[in-house]
């Protein structure tokens, strides 16, 4: 009914929410809420709004971008019944609501979490589909004892939970969620809890999930459902929990990326279909009370999304760019050249090279532990950022839109190689000469999607590295990532397999926590659920040619005279990358030595320290490049430690 809505005007509230659910006959202690509030404080500094109720507790803390004096919610729908907490906006409410007051519903506030409550009501199937934004939410029936959590398609808003039929506890993030259920145990109020939650009201009851730490090792992240701890789960993107008291919580799929059927399309009749849009998902992200700034780096996805804001704006954006003293790694003269380009008001930030007190400070913010090392420019800029706005668009997402990752053209140009072609010597992955190097491209290009993704995205594809330093009792044949459910062409298989795993787990994962740790609001226009349904049905050569990534985008831009200088049409492309190799051996040695190789180390139950050494001073000295895997290594042990945890 709403899927086809859409609204230009939108009031949203970016926050951090949390919640629990028991038995009526539980008081829950303020100290709960007072836990999860401060552990929330950098998503939602302006306000903090608690309901409390016999045997619920639920709660947010709000970052104002629109109507900054407006109420914090919760919000309730007119009766009291129903009441909602969210983070997140979802922008096209506005006209969901003229819907819903045609039925005679009655509004009280411009806040869309009030039309959440009453789409609540109306109990239509799987309304969350009709939401376009970005948002993670909670709505709890008073009268049925009934809690409905939720999720948006692409999973930009975090969601973690846990509980059984008894009851259910949420939070935005991993840390609140711990620090309110260890706030009821040490108030002596943990009896009253039911056993799935009683065992978490102590600090023993957060144990390692030994399935996540090997995701984590292999991939450098844990995808939802799972999370880092035993029996605490992450909501998986575009899904939603059904809970009523004395029933187990039932969780459910309300969308899947499909990408066929292929629409018949020229390049001329796809390009404004796509332009359109484009056009109008910029319009909604752009809307807010107060300044919007954007990321800009050197690349595709960037540039496009800033020339297409900067035409729309009334006054000047105010663009970023970090880059790096080491010169291989920055894309400052690329973006440079786009901000004049645009006429931005354009700010480089340039980084020292990386100083360790940095580091324990950036997983901190973490959930779990991350081992992109992404991260660390991520939270750089947001830093800096954060201090001037409270926005930002970014270019998130456009690689898996289009297919922008290298595997994408590898795959494409295997197509040509000879049928019997077989490269021989696939041998360790980590070795760095010239030859070694060019068998394994040379055999890409003749890997089925599944292998070849596997390749790419599996750390240690070949148990070169893990193998030999983990200790027999976390020796495992490794993760194997689920297979494509896309009955189209290999292109889109891998298109699938980086939407449900690599664009939730590790790219929105790590933009969400990093840039919240510094109350900046990171908004991804090229995730609008409009604009993906028109791209993901062009065919597949619209979006790859002759080995050419992103086909249609380049199009669009060439045929916009001056929209995109030809440098950054010609680019190759770079990602957010840093000097990790160098830092390693370097600039971090110190806390390494300190940290994993410590003999108080906190990986020493799940590493054999000897073979671990000889692999780092093998690294600094250049026979092999393992900067990953050791800062994968690295930040594992900090996080562990800032946590008390340690692998059994």
């Amino acid at each position: 009914m709403f899927q086809s809505i859409f609204s230009l005007i939108v009031h949203p509230i970016m926050c951090g929410i949390f919640g629990l659910i028991v038995s009526e006959e539980v008081e829950i202690p303020n100290e709960a809420a007072e836990a999860a509030s401060q552990v929330l404080l950098p998503r939602g500094p302006d306000s903090l709004g608690v309901h409390f109720e016999p045997g619920a507790m639920i709660g947010m803390r709000r970052l104002a971008i629109i109507d900054p004096e407006g109420p914090c919610p919760p919000i309730f729908n007119e009766s009291k019944r129903l009441l909602a907490v969210g983070n997140g906006e979802v922008y096209n409410h506005t006209a969901i609501r003229k819907q819903l007051e045609r039925s005679g519903h009655r509004f009280r506030t411009d806040n869309d979490l009030e039309t959440l409550v009453h789409l609540e009501e109306e109990a239509l199937p799987d309304w969350e589909l009709g939401l376009r934004g970005m948002f993670a939410f909670a709505i709890w029936d008073r009268a049925e004892r009934a809690l409905h959590l939720g999720r948006d398609r692409f999973g930009i808003k975090p969601l973690f939970w846990c509980g059984d039929e008894n009851g259910v506890a949420f939070a935005s993030t991993l840390p609140a969620l711990k620090e309110m259920l260890l706030a009821i145990g040490a108030c002596e109020k943990a009896d009253r809890l039911p056993k799935s939650l009683r065992s978490l009201a102590t600090p023993s009851g957060w144990k390692l999930n030994n399935e996540a730490l090997r995701w984590y090792l292999d991939t450098l992240c844990v995808p939802a459902p799972m999370t880092i701890y035993e029996n605490v789960h992450a909501l998986p993107p575009a899904s939603r929990i059904l809970w009523k008291s004395g029933h187990p919580p039932a969780v459910e799929a309300y969308w899947e990326p499909t990408y066929e059927p292929k629409r018949t399309l020229s390049l001329d009749d796809a390009i404004p279909l796509f332009e359109e849009s484009f056009r109008e998902s910029v319009r909604h992200h752009l809307i807010s009370d107060v300044p919007v700034g954007a990321f800009l780096s050197g690349g595709l996805d960037s540039g496009y999304l800033v020339a297409e804001a900067a035409s729309q704006m009334g006054a000047r954006l105010s663009t970023y760019t970090v880059g790096f003293k080491e010169a291989d790694y920055s894309e400052l003269p690329l973006a440079k050249e786009m901000a004049g380009c645009f006429g931005t008001d354009h700010h480089e930030i340039l980084l020292d090279p990386f100083t360790q007190g940095d580091l324990p400070s950036i997983v901190s913010a973490m959930n779990q532990p991350f081992g992109d090392s992404s991260a660390w420019p991520t939270w750089a800029i947001s830093r800096v950022v954060g201090k001037n706005l409270k926005v930002v668009l970014a270019g998130d997402g456009g690689d898996e839109l289009w297919g922008g990752y290298p595997y994408y053209a590898i795959h494409n140009m295997g197509r040509w190689l000879p049928r019997n072609y077989h490269a021989s010597g696939m041998d360790h992955p980590y070795d760095t000469s010239f030859s070694s190097r060019a068998r394994r491209v040379l055999g890409d290009l003749k890997r089925n999607p599944n292998d070849l993704y596997r390749r790419w995205r599996h750390l240690d594809p070949n148990g070169s590295f893990w193998e030999k330093i983990l200790r027999e009792d976390f020796k495992s044949p490794g993760v194997e990532f689920p297979r494509s459910k896309s009955s189209g062409s290999p292109h889109d298989g891998l298109l699938e397999r980086d939407v449900r795993f690599y664009l939730p787990s590790d790219l929105l994962e790590k933009v969400d926590t990093m840039s919240m740790a510094h109350s900046l609001e990171v908004r991804v226009p090229w995730l609008d659920p409009v604009l993906f349904e028109v791209v993901a049905h062009f065919p597949s050569t619209l979006k790859i040619n002759g080995g050419i990534t992103k086909w249609l985008l380049r199009k669009s831009a060439e045929k916009r005279a001056g929209w995109l200088p030809q440098s950054v049409l010609r680019a190759k492309k770079q990602g957010f990358a840093i000097p990790i190799h160098r830092w390693i051996s370097n600039e971090l040695a110190g806390l390494f030595h300190e940290g994993p190789l410590d003999r108080n180390s906190r990986v020493a139950p799940l590493m054999d320290l000897v073979s671990l050494r000889r692999y780092y001073e093998a690294h600094r000295a250049g026979h092999i490049r393992l900067g990953h895997a050791l800062w994968a290594v690295l930040v594992l042990d900090i996080w562990l430690r800032q946590n008390g945890l340690e692998p059994s």
